[in-house]
């Protein structure tokens, strides 16, 4: 990879974390630390990004998240979008402990739980996402493991699926998968758009004890075409305190638990 392709990539990287540290960076692009130094370097001089400790931050994502985009549909989301999500994955946080072993689904959710795992301790995280992995593997009481197989991205974000990736996780289990995906059905379901992972899914949901689905309001007036899980597969459901009256109701009929960020 030539130095303009992998500034690129790595530009692309940090616009699309919003913050990405050294070692997620040397995981990404698969070349050394003081090469990503020198190319934050470049990178800084030419105004591109912001310098801070650890890593580099984005200079669209500082402007009060004007420009940040949503990893699942690669639309503009609004700051409130945003803060949404970042409620969401606090509250899921909140139902790991110590000693637990959790899948965390690739997605702009899952990601934002990275922060509220960082101390914990006795953790063992799988996951099929490249940024998740990157973010957590240094942490001491986090081992991490991540599913191998095809690589593919969705707007700059890494992460594996197919054949070996299913394999993979056919040969776990785990304490609780937290799964993001693109679209919500109270009635019917959890849906996502891409049929590359379905498999990876399916194997992760049939790994678990216990399915913790995380989605906004938004995604209950999404269409996606692939179904992943019924919605009587569904342990624990957290969403938004603007989801709507009448969904909130269809929800109350069913045996999920319901948590409300």
């Amino acid at each position: 990879m030539i130095k303009e392709e992998r500034l690129v990539k790595i530009e692309e990287y940090i616009n699309s974390c919003r913050f990405a540290s050294i070692d997620a960076l040397v995981a990404y692009v698969g070349v050394s630390k003081p090469t990503i130094r020198r190319d934050l370097n470049e990178l800084y001089s030419r105004g591109k990004i912001h310098f801070v400790r650890g890593g580099a931050t984005s200079i669209a994502g500082s402007q009060t998240e004007k420009s940040a985009t949503s990893f699942e549909t690669g639309v503009p989301a609004s700051s409130g979008a945003l803060l949404a999500k970042q409620r969401i994955a606090a509250e899921a946080a909140k139902l790991i402990q110590p000693g637990d072993t959790i899948f965390l689904c690739a997605g702009r959710t899952t990601r934002e739980m990275v922060k509220h795992l960082r101390e914990m301790r006795e953790l063992k995280v799988v996951t099929n996402d490249f940024f998740i992995a990157g973010e957590l593997y240094r942490c001491e009481g986090v081992s991490v493991m991540i599913a191998g197989g095809e690589v593919r991205a969705v707007y700059g974000m890494p992460f594996s699926c197919g054949y070996a990736a299913e394999d993979f996780i056919n040969k776990l289990r785990v304490n609780t998968v937290f799964l993001s995906c693109d679209s919500v059905d109270a009635q019917t379901g959890c849906y996502i758009s891409s049929p590359h992972e379905v498999g990876l899914m399916r194997g992760v949901l049939a790994a678990a004890s216990k399915h913790v689905v995380m989605a906004d309001h938004e995604k209950f007036s999404q269409s996606a075409f692939v179904s992943i899980c019924s919605i009587n597969d569904i342990d624990v459901l957290i969403s938004d305190t603007d989801l709507s009256p009448e969904i909130r109701a269809l929800l109350a009929k069913t045996s999920i638990q319901t948590i409300y960020a």
